[in-house]
C-alpha cells in the first residue's frame, strides 16, 4: 500500500503541470464553449504570435538557467525601428533587417553584461530593459504614435495563407527550427549541458560563454521578427508596446514544463504553455472580467507555474535519494 502511495505521488508530481493543463481544458470545454468557436481560436493564435515567437529564444535561455526580461522592451525598439525605416525606404525587407538587426543588438548588450560582465540576468535585463525602451521613446518622437496604414506592410501582420496569419505561421516554423536547434544539433547538447553544470561544460572544452551568448543573439532574433510583426498587425507603433511580453515568456516556459534553473525543458512544452497563457487571457476577455484584474490573475499563473516546476524537481530528487538508500541497504 505504502508503494502505491509512492508511485502515484511520483506520477502526480512529475506530471502536475500537464495535469492542470488536462483540468483547464476540461473547465473550458464545460463552462465557455464560445471559446472553441473558429473565429475564438483564430484570434487566439493571432495574439499570441509575437510572445509566442520571443517564447523560442527564451526558452533557450532558460534551459541555461537565465531569463531576459528585456525582451519586452527589444520588441518595441524594434518596431518602432522597423517602421521609421519603412516609412523612409518604403522597403519591407529592409524593414525586417533593420529589427532583427536591432533586436539582436539589444539582447546581445543583455548578453554581454551576464556571460561576460558576471551580471545577475535579472539585474542586466532590468538595466537594459530601461535602455532600450529609452531608445525606443528616442525613435517615436513627440508624437506618441506613429499610424502606419500601407497594405503592404500591413499584410505581414494581417495577411492570412492557408487560413492563418502569416505571424503565426511565422511562429509555428520558428518552434520547428527552435526544436530541431535544440534537440537535434550539436549546440542544442550543449544548451542543456550549460543548464545542468556550466563548469563540466566549460571543463570539456567548449566555451560555455560562448554558447550562452548565441543563445542570447539567437532569442534577439525572435524579438526582432516580433518586433517587426507586432507593428505591421497593429498597423504602426505607440508609447508602451510590448510591456509584460517578457513575463508571459517566462510563464509559457514555465507552464510548460521549462525548469528555472536550467538544464531541462522542450519546445512543445513551451509551445503549450504559449496556447496555456493565450487561452488564459482569452478566457478573460469572454467572460467579461475587468482588464486592470489581468496583471492579478498572471501572477497567481506565474507563481503556481513555477512551484508545480519546483515540486515537480523536488520529486525527481527525492526518489534518487529514495534509490540511493535501497541500493546501499541491499548491499549491506
Amino acid at each position: 500500500m505504502k508503494d502505491l502511495r509512492e508511485k502515484a505521488r511520483s506520477v502526480v508530481f512529475r506530471n502536475a503541470t500537464m495535469i492542470s493543463v488536462g483540468l483547464f481544458v476540461i473547465y473550458i470545454v464545460l463552462n465557455a464553449p464560445l471559446f472553441f468557436t473558429k473565429t475564438s481560436l483564430l484570434n487566439l493564435c493571432s495574439q499570441a504570435a509575437c510572445f509566442g515567437m520571443i517564447t523560442v529564444g527564451m526558452m533557450l535561455e532558460m534551459v541555461t538557467g537565465v531569463s531576459d526580461i528585456s525582451v519586452g522592451a527589444g520588441m518595441y525598439l524594434s518596431a518602432a525601428v522597423a517602421v521609421r525605416v519603412y516609412l523612409a525606404t518604403g522597403n519591407i525587407l529592409t524593414a525586417i533587417l533593420a529589427a532583427v538587426v536591432v533586436g539582436i543588438a539589444g539582447s546581445c548588450l543583455t548578453g554581454i553584461c551576464v556571460a561576460y560582465f558576471g551580471m545577475p540576468d535579472m539585474v542586466s535585463g532590468m538595466s537594459c530593459m530601461f535602455v532600450l525602451r529609452g531608445f525606443g521613446d528616442l525613435v517615436i518622437g513627440k508624437d506618441a504614435v506613429i499610424n502606419l496604414s500601407d497594405p503592404d506592410f500591413q499584410f505581414f501582420g494581417q495577411g492570412k495563407v492557408l487560413g492563418l496569419s502569416i505571424p503565426v505561421l511565422v511562429m509555428l516554423v520558428m518552434f520547428a527550427f527552435g526544436t530541431w536547434l535544440l534537440h537535434c544539433t550539436r549546440f542544442g547538447r550543449y544548451v542543456y549541458a550549460f543548464g545542468d553544470n556550466r563548469d563540466a561544460l566549460q571543463a570539456s572544452g567548449v566555451d560555455a560563454r560562448r554558447i550562452q551568448m548565441l543563445c542570447y543573439a539567437f532569442t534577439g532574433f525572435t524579438v526582432g521578427l516580433a518586433g517587426f510583426f507586432y507593428a505591421a498587425r497593429i498597423g504602426g507603433v505607440s508609447y508602451g508596446i510590448g510591456d509584460g511580453t517578457e513575463f508571459n515568456c517566462i510563464a509559457a516556459c514555465a507552464v510548460g514544463g521549462v525548469n528555472i534553473a536550467g538544464g531541462a525543458g522542450t519546445m512543445p512544452g513551451a509551445l503549450l504553455g504559449v496556447a496555456v497563457i493565450a487561452a488564459i487571457f482569452q478566457l478573460l476577455r469572454l467572460f467579461g472580467v475587468n482588464a486592470l484584474l489581468y496583471k492579478l490573475v498572471w501572477g497567481l499563473v506565474v507563481i503556481i507555474s513555477i512551484g508545480l516546476g519546483i515540486l515537480k524537481r523536488y520529486q525527481i530528487q527525492y526518489e534518487k535519494i529514495r534509490r540511493t538508500a535501497k541500493k546501499q541497504g541491499s548491499e549491506k
